[in-house]
């Protein structure tokens, strides 16, 4: 986690996503949670 934290902190504009209960294929495990997190920052990147 540490460095996930270093990398985080050191991308200007980046988001930190943690899938509570995820494994390696969160995004197929926890898909709703997922494409929410992803929409959301795509739309505010798009400024919508």
């Amino acid at each position: 986690m540490e460095k996930t934290m270093e990398l985080y902190e050191g991308i200007p504009g980046s988001r930190l996503y943690l899938c509570r209960g995820g494994g390696h294929v969160h995004q197929w495990e926890q898909l709703p949670a997922y494409n929410e997190a992803t929409l959301a920052f795509l739309r505010e990147q798009a400024g919508t």
